[in-house]
């Protein structure tokens, strides 16, 4: 028994109890069947997306019920769980994804948000974010501690699971919703864990609830447990339910029995294996039930939770990584959004502001910073800016030797449709070649045709005299602004980057200092780094062009999934291509993704400043991917901006805007 001064006593939730049945309540699944849909829909609203009248199976085929499509997602999503194969933990989401994309950097954010004067907090919007920040470390330390203790057991690990429950007496809420901090499911103990994290584990009453962080806790496990016994452990043997709290601080009174299962980061391991020692004494001498069980729990929770939605299936990972790091909302801003880049480095947010007369103060900006910081980003930003003063803005964009527009073009006519359309902002690009070309004289020019706009420069490549040049007397009128984005330099050395020799070519240009690469994730970065050190070196844009690779990656920068290379050679091409076209089904489903063919290492001839191989070389490969996508029942297309093949700059501009199931192959680093 709990003793009496213990704080984790109320209804005794923690620890290791049996699974109780309730035989008088159908499965969830079983009251979604097509005949009760009206009555659930009017009763809970939040259930349309759960309840249709008929599911998509995949391959033309479709059910009206639940049950069959829960089997089809396992099968799909998890086949390992279906056929009985699993030999590994199986964690959703594979990739932790925080709540608050902004916080990469914890142990400085208050330092930054304090940083901030009052008026730049109002303006862009930056909100503190420090509570719910704390909460996303103790979560992300539970979920990789987690990592190491199940990646070599057949379990299934639920993070961030939700729970919609209908309304099916008067002690549910209509559209409540359960949430869980972690669910483990272990097939081979039969036992499913709910585990509660919390940065502080205290009595003290706070917040609107004017509940403590223990109570909440021990609440939410309550419901967990009430929740999978009635909606999801019917049909099944004997089983255990675990409750069990995590925290990085503690102030309560904890009994000898309940410390058990009360964990922190430096005890977890430990603990879950002496309780996981003792139901294996236990179920020594218990008869096994068959793996259906957690077949069952398993396709019934991961169904649920998918279609409210909840954590995120292997099929949806890297759609909702990529939203975490560019989509911001209302109240979250987004990892890669330009004032995500601006509050790491608050010195910059100066280069933001307007003067009294609308214009920025800032007038000229260098952004020489590594890929991936958010240089355009932060261009756009500014660009939006001033299109809300009623300013026009000219955007230029470099390339080589190209016929149609740049899929970085197409892109951002889509972002700024509205004020293209009333001529407030005109794009263009610019072909050039840095070997013969003079950078200097072909900007002017560009400018020169659009008199009265601010001008936006992006992806230029220096030319081998760049240091020549002053790039303060380009002819503009002085209110409007000159910003230009350093993509390579034509045979660069590190030192180039320097600001220092930057300022030679640049003077009196701003240049900001952004070293984060807020726009990727870690496992991204250290592919693109490989065995080199975090020293800045030069990385090679083509043979006779580099740019900077200069980063400082924080501790809380979206992990991401780590890439997964194919060495594929020309007599396994095809079987090479269907590998990697299934690797892309499994983390991103039916949603269409770009296929980018380059022309390093193509044979047949390669053009190091277009990054496009020989032609009828690339079409040969266009053709046989293209062949590839089809026999594994995806839809492709073609896009390049160097000839005239594939489809138009219309056509890409409504794949852009939605890709739905079809493929993009995209021909040269221009497209």
């Amino acid at each position: 028994m709990c003793d009496q001064a213990c704080d984790f006593h109320p209804n005794n939730v923690l620890g290791v109890h049996q699974v109780e049945h309730h035989p008088g309540t159908k499965p969830f699944l079983q009251q979604l069947q097509a005949g009760t849909l009206k009555r659930q829909k009017e009763q809970n609203k939040e259930l349309h997306d759960t309840v249709r009248e008929e599911y998509n199976l995949g391959s033309g085929q479709r059910t009206d019920s639940p049950e069959e499509a829960a089997d089809a997602l396992l099968q799909r999503t998890y086949p390992e769980i279906a056929n009985n194969t699993q030999t590994a933990g199986i964690f959703i989401p594979e990739s932790f994804i925080p709540r608050v994309p902004l916080g990469v950097d914890p142990k400085n954010y208050e330092k930054q948000f304090k940083a901030l004067s009052e008026a730049d907090k109002s303006k862009f919007k930056l909100n503190d974010k420090a509570g719910e920040l704390q909460g996303d470390m103790v979560e992300k330390s539970l979920y990789e501690q987690l990592k190491e203790i199940y990646k070599e057991k057949p379990v299934v690990v639920l993070q961030g699971a939700e729970l919609l429950i209908p309304k099916t007496n008067s002690g549910v809420k209509r559209g409540e919703k359960q949430e869980s901090d972690v669910i483990i499911i272990n097939n081979r103990l039969k036992y499913v864990m709910n585990i509660e994290a919390k940065k502080t584990l205290s009595t003290e009453k706070k917040g609107r609830s004017n509940v403590s962080t223990i109570d909440s806790a021990l609440s939410q496990i309550e419901k967990c447990k009430r929740n999978f016994e009635t909606y999801f452990s019917q049909d099944i043997g004997e089983w255990k339910f675990i409750g069990v709290i995590f925290y990085d601080q503690s102030n309560g009174n904890i009994c000898e029995r309940c410390e058990c299962y009360v964990m922190s980061v430096d005890d977890i391991k430990e603990k879950i294996k002496t309780i996981e020692e003792e139901i294996e004494v236990e179920r020594a001498s218990a008869e096994d039930q068959s793996v259906t069980d957690y077949q069952t729990i398993v396709k019934r929770l991961v169904f649920t939770i998918y279609a409210n939605p909840g954590p995120v299936i292997k099929s949806k990972i890297i759609p909702k990584i990529t939203e975490a790091i560019t989509t911001s909302t209302k109240t979250n801003i987004a990892q890669g959004d330009y004032r995500s880049v601006l509050f790491w480095t608050p010195t910059q947010f100066q280069i933001m502001h307007l003067d009294g007369a609308n214009v920025p103060i800032q007038k000229r900006v260098l952004l020489n910073s590594c890929m991936s910081t958010g240089k355009t980003e932060v261009m756009k930003g500014m660009m939006r800016m001033l299109l809300n003063e009623g300013q026009r803005c000219h955007f230029i964009i470099c390339q080589f030797a190209v016929e149609k527009k740049s899929i970085l073009q197409v892109q951002l006519e889509n972002e700024f449709q509205k004020e293209k359309e009333k001529g407030n902002i005109v794009f263009s690009f610019l072909n050039c070649n840095p070997e013969k070309d003079n950078m200097y004289d072909l900007i002017q020019n560009k400018i020169s045709e659009y008199p009265g706009y601010n001008t936006f420069i992006d992806e230029m490549v220096l030319d081998a005299n760049w240091s020549g040049n002053d790039w303060s007397k380009i002819i503009m009128e002085d209110h409007l602004v000159l910003w230009v984005t350093i993509a390579a330099i034509h045979g660069a050395t590190q030192e180039d980057f320097a600001p220092s020799k930057m300022k030679l070519a640049f003077p009196n240009f701003f240049i900001p200092d952004l070293k984060i690469p807020l726009r990727n994730c870690q496992q991204i970065v250290k592919y693109v780094q490989g065995d080199k050190s975090d020293k800045p070196f030069l990385a090679k844009v083509n043979s006779q062009c580099a740019s900077n690779f200069s980063i400082s990656v924080p501790e809380q920068l979206i992990e991401g999934l780590a890439p997964t290379e194919f060495v594929v050679k020309r007599e396994n091409f095809m079987s090479g291509i269907q590998q990697a076209i299934q690797r892309v089904k499994d983390t991103v489903g039916d949603r269409g993704v770009t296929i980018i063919i380059c022309g390093d290492g193509v044979s047949g001839g390669y053009d190091g400043y277009t990054g496009q191989g020989n032609v009828s070389t690339n079409s040969r490969m266009v053709s046989r991917i293209l062949s590839a996508l089809e026999s594994a029942g995806r839809n492709g297309i073609e896009y390049s901006a160097y000839t005239d093949q594939g489809v138009s700059e219309e056509r890409l501009a409504e794949w852009i805007k939605d890709r739905k199931n079809t493929d993009l192959v995209l021909v040269g680093s221009a497209g």
